[in-house]
């Protein structure tokens, strides 16, 4: 089993009540609008692959979609939740109280407290990618005196 997934529509089904995520996707659409949820997923799973690059201890999943799996039910409440808010519903006490529980996991993790699953195909680090550039042409310092302006 791999230690990264994407999430998926089937995840939030398992996780709240699909009538939620249909009425996303149907509600209020202007016309030619496609439906909401793929947008409002990738928008969370980037938030959270951005925190979790933030510890240099952790590596990204080559998918750009991917989280490791122990996140999935902390992507989960956080989709649900820009859902609701995408169709002007509530969030309840629980939901508030959890979205914060959740948030401060995510900052543990880009602070480097906690980390993540690694992932089975990661992209590059930046230490990797910066050995890898070299350098092609170095310039001397150039600075401005007044011998090298005079005439100016």
């Amino acid at each position: 089993m791999s230690k990264w997934i994407s999430i998926t529509l089937a995840n939030l089904y398992d996780a709240k009540v699909s009538a939620l995520v249909t009425a996303c996707d149907t509600a209020a659409l202007a016309a030619g609008q496609t439906s909401r949820s793929a947008g409002i997923i990738q928008g969370v799973v980037d938030d959270i692959r951005r925190k979790i690059a933030s510890c240099r201890r952790n590596q990204l999943d080559a998918n750009p979609a991917a989280l490791p799996t122990g996140l999935k039910n902390l992507a989960a409440d956080l989709i649900i939740a820009k859902l609701k808010t995408a169709i002007e519903q509530d969030l309840t006490e629980d939901e508030r109280r959890q979205l914060t529980v959740h948030e401060r996991n995510l900052n543990r993790i880009a602070e480097g407290l906690d980390v993540v699953e690694q992932p089975d195909n990661p992209l590059p680090s930046f230490n990797e990618m910066q050995s890898s550039v070299g350098v092609t042409y170095q310039a001397e310092c150039r600075k401005a005196t007044r011998e090298k302006m005079d005439g100016i």
